[in-house]
């Protein structure tokens, strides 16, 4: 969320994102947006029919020329502001942060939200939509933890109301009509994320070209479009998290009751949309014992006893309300899963090690560019395209722009990964709370995800999604790299092959969830 010690620049576009308000207001403009354009949007299938990862859907026509059409505008608009040398780093930032807001919300407009959802079922079984169903008749928290009912609620809590306020206002009764606008949710939390990454960057104290090269990343990256439609508790966990851990850097550069109580308050909502939300915690718990350490050293140790009670009255009961409950009604463990039988199809369980982390095939991910999840088994092939396509197939037209978005996001996740160990081991000049930052949470994600993946051996563990703020770490290291290749001739040609790289990442990616 916004803080004003984080504003580098007086920038009257950027301003209009900068404050609590600002929340408010897209949440609103979305509502709007959705109430206007929704009745013209044809939509098809029904919750009815579980809809299958392998069945390609395009959307509506009208929606995708449309995001087509606002991006072209806004590229017309970048070109005469160029032109009339009136284009700064700020205002750039700027029109990126509105192409990100287009792609994600035309691309939840023409995509149901029972087609490339995840664990999304009928209203009348056991999945998401069945507790966001739930709660908006009025029946009250699930009365078992079968299927996904063990989840906390807070995710479907909002989509519920979301729901009822659109069928208050519409009148509207048809009840797929009616849950459609749940999205608006997913949809609203995978936009502020780029308005909350923004203030993280200034958080961090990134140049206005680091910020604008790793926002450029995170605006069209797929995994935010993608989850933007899906009506499940993953993208309201992401934003919650990102919080976190943007007013757990905020406490450690200012620890005040204020940021400590706001960092409670992100980690509790993210443990109770999901309880994986927890995760953030343990770079937070170390980031505490720093400033202890430190705190203690300069004789004002126990100035912080008070500041982390406060936290924890507040952290506790909001993060641990649902576990605890359903630890006691159906003896849930804390950290629960539900389980897969070895016997599903899902299963990889019976792959060696090597072949599951180990092994990595440019050409095969080219050759089958989608996720197969009931047939892929090599962990990192499976990330990568994961994080571009989701575990679903697109059809055939799509291909050009899948094998293009795979080579530069290949070469891109190398950038950043050499970036990261560069700067951590040689470039000790660099940022380095940044970097330090970045990197132990880059570092908390990918070893939850390899343990969680050794630990449940099946297809869909493997998605993306358990891991995405490894996209914020890795758009952020690429952001640090351009900083430093400037100067000489080499490193301005460098810097120029970089933007060249982003750009072919993200005109491909607009044009995939376009055509």
């Amino acid at each position: 969320m916004p803080d004003k010690k984080d504003k580098k620049t007086s920038s009257p576009l950027l301003c209009t994102l900068d404050g609590f308000k600002a929340y408010i207001q897209l949440f609103i403009g979305l509502f709007v947006l959705y109430l206007i354009l929704s009745p013209f949007v044809s939509l098809n299938g029904s919750s009815g029919v579980l809809a299958m990862a392998g069945s390609p859907y395009d959307g509506d026509i009208l929606v995708r020329f449309l995001m087509a059409l606002l991006l072209l505008v806004l590229i017309i608009i970048a070109l005469i502001m160029t032109f009339r040398r009136r284009m700064t780093a700020d205002n750039l930032i700027f029109l990126v942060i509105i192409a990100g807001l287009i792609c994600r919300f035309c691309y939840m407009l023409y995509t149901p939200f029972y087609i490339r959802g995840h664990d999304v079922g009928t209203m009348y079984d056991y999945g998401h939509l069945a507790y966001i169903y739930r709660l908006f008749s009025g029946g009250g928290l699930p009365a078992t933890n079968a299927g996904q009912f063990y989840h906390p609620p807070l995710a479907h809590l909002a989509g519920s109301i979301a729901a009822k306020i659109y069928a208050s206002i519409t009148g509207e009764k048809n009840l797929d009509t009616i849950f459609e606008s749940a999205k608006l949710i997913p949809c609203f939390a995978s936009c502020a994320l780029l308005l909350v990454v923004n203030h993280l960057f200034d958080t961090l104290h990134f140049s206005s070209r680091a910020k604008l090269v790793a926002l450029i990343i995170l605006a069209f990256a797929p995994t935010f479009i993608i989850l933007s439609a899906s009506i499940n508790n993953d993208m309201l966990m992401i934003f919650f998290f990102v919080c976190a851990f943007l007013y757990t850097i905020r406490w450690y550069n200012d620890p005040t009751y204020k940021n400590i109580l706001l960092l409670a308050l992100f980690i509790g909502c993210a443990m109770s949309t999901k309880f994986s939300g927890a995760l953030v915690a343990f770079f937070t718990a170390g980031i505490f014992l720093l400033v202890l350490i430190r705190k203690i050293r300069e004789k004002q140790g126990l100035k912080l006893l008070g500041q982390f009670a406060a936290f924890t009255a507040l952290c506790f009961p909001l993060g641990l309300w649902y576990p605890i409950r359903n630890l006691k009604l159906f003896g849930q463990a804390l950290g629960y899963v539900a389980p897969i039988g070895t016997n599903s199809a899902l299963y990889v369980g019976d792959k060696s090690f090597a072949a599951r982390f180990l092994s990595f095939s440019l050409p095969d991910m080219l050759k089958n560019v989608y996720c197969h999840p009931f047939d892929d088994f090599r962990i990192w092939e499976y990330t990568v395209k994961c994080a571009l396509f989701g575990e679903f197939t697109f059809s055939a037209r799509h291909d050009v722009f899948a094998a293009v978005m795979i080579i530069t996001s290949f070469v891109l996740i190398i950038l950043s990964l050499g970036s990261m160990v560069w700067f951590l081991f040689c470039d000790r000049e660099k940022n380095r709370t940044a970097v330090l930052s970045l990197a132990a949470l880059w570092l908390l994600m990918m070893l939850s995800f390899v343990y969680f993946n050794i630990k449940y051996p099946f297809g869909c563990t493997m998605d993306f999604r358990y891991i995405v703020p490894t996209v914020i770490t890795g758009a952020a290291f690429l952001g640090l790299l351009s900083d430093s290749l400037s100067g000489s001739k080499a490193g301005k040609v460098l810097f120029a092959c970089l933007i060249a790289l982003a750009v072919f990442f993200c005109v491909s990616t607009a044009c995939f969830y376009i055509v």
